[in-house]
């Protein structure tokens, strides 16, 4: 599926099995229908199962549970979460926003970074019906946004990106069990510039954690995460006039991994 900020709709598209990967245009949701006129879509996440979509809209300061059908790949209304003045989001933000809900590695909780606010909410979700509840909202520093976040496979750690310019990254411990953060702490990303964490990427199984950081000082950092207590380490800062590097990271907001590295 693919959000159109600008619009109460998404697109759907399927991917066509030994074409190489062709994608096939099947359709429009449109939000507007279940919600209201300005239920933009921000950020589309299929559940593990791959039986319900989850769309934040910012606008509307909602999260949207739809039926997925396998067959057909069309798309019914469950229900409808609002969690007000956590959910809501400004209409121009970071490239890299749609990086902001993510669920943990068994399907049973959705993770959500506040972009309109500091804090992390959690939410159960009932793996027959879909349907979301709110567990926890963990309030971070007062006048920072959050942007994106990401957790790690065995759902141990949660990392969070913001508009924190001291270059740091916002880190918490994850009860898989309970569905509840605690151990707030903040990590350096790296050791110079002044730029907001936009985009965050776990690599291998979570050992690594990809950094990218918008702005004058933007750069691309690489961090080798220790398993058991959550620390990273920094391994790699690209930035400009590091290694040849010339105007070319004043934005990182997406990259490609090789899956043979």
């Amino acid at each position: 599926s693919i959000a159109n900020h600008a619009s109460a709709r998404f697109t759907l598209v399927t991917r066509l099995l030994g074409e190489s990967g062709r994608l096939q245009y099947s359709g429009n949701f449109d939000l507007q229908a279940v919600g209201s006129a300005n239920s933009y879509p921000m950020a589309i996440l299929l559940s593990p199962d791959e039986r319900f979509v989850y769309v934040h809209s910012g606008m509307s300061q909602s999260i949207y549970v739809l039926a997925r059908n396998p067959e057909d790949n069309t798309l019914s209304y469950v229900a409808t979460t609002q969690t007000p003045n956590y959910l809501d989001a400004p209409f121009l933000l970071p490239l890299s926003s749609s990086q902001h809900i993510e669920f943990a590695a068994d399907g049973n909780y959705l993770l959500v970074a506040s972009l309109n606010n500091t804090a992390v909410l959690v939410y159960a979700r009932d793996a027959a019906t879909g349907e979301l509840s709110l567990v926890q909202i963990e309030d971070g520093p007062t006048g920072v946004n959050y942007f994106t976040l990401t957790i790690s496979d065995d759902s141990r750690h949660v990392y969070v990106g913001s508009d924190d310019i001291n270059g740091q990254l916002k880190a918490y411990d994850f009860d898989a069990a309970t569905g509840t953060l605690d151990n707030y702490r903040t990590i350096p990303v790296d050791t110079a510039g002044s730029s907001a964490v936009t985009n965050l990427i776990l690599m291998d199984h979570s050992q690594y954690l990809a950094v990218g950081k918008s702005g004058a000082d933007g750069s691309f950092a690489v961090l080798q995460r220790d398993a058991a207590n959550g620390d990273l380490t920094l391994l790699v800062d690209v930035r400009d006039g590091v290694e040849g590097v010339t105007n070319n990271m004043d934005a990182p907001e997406s990259w490609a991994l090789d899956p043979t590295s």
